[in-house]
């Protein structure tokens, strides 16, 4: 998994590959994290074009963990580009199934979802998040996060 900085759009790359499990998708979920706090960006390019397989506690685990609170981080957008796996379809399907924040949009191809990221500008409904935000800070407290300007793992 890599993780980049976008200057001229000011979003997050994240670009997934291989054979992913609970654990890699924690371990790298941490350091999109501290990416959140270091770059501040509102809009995450999400590529799982290259994802070969995920385990089928993934998706459970990025709907109930991760992201309902990295709206809490300021993320405000989300362009999903779906693997051709058809498992790994399925888990994304499971870990976006409730989620109301960040505005999160499925594309099957990287250019469709660049160019939606760009010209995105509506917002999703406000709800109350101040839960969602002191629990995503005291996780990533908790761990000790030092901020790195090396994003690529």
């Amino acid at each position: 998994m890599s993780i980049s900085y976008d200057w001229s759009n000011q979003w997050l790359y994240l670009d997934w590959c291989g054979d992913l499990t609970l654990h890699l998708v924690q371990q790298s979920c941490l350091l999109i994290t501290e990416c959140f706090f270091t770059q501040r960006c509102t809009r995450i390019l999400n590529d799982n074009t290259n994802v070969t397989s995920i385990t089928s506690d993934v998706g459970i685990w990025l709907a109930t963990e991760f992201l309902p609170n990295i709206e809490a981080a300021g993320v405000e957008y989300m362009a999903w580009v779906h693997s051709s796996s058809i498992d790994t379809q399925a888990c994304t399907d499971v870990a976006l199934f409730d989620l109301t924040t960040p505005v999160v949009a499925l594309f099957n191809d990287v250019a469709s979802a660049y160019s939606w990221l760009r010209s995105v500008k509506f917002k999703a409904p406000v709800f109350a998040v101040a839960t969602a935000k002191k629990a995503l800070y005291q996780d990533v407290f908790s761990h000790n996060l030092i901020p790195s300007p090396v994003y690529v793992r």
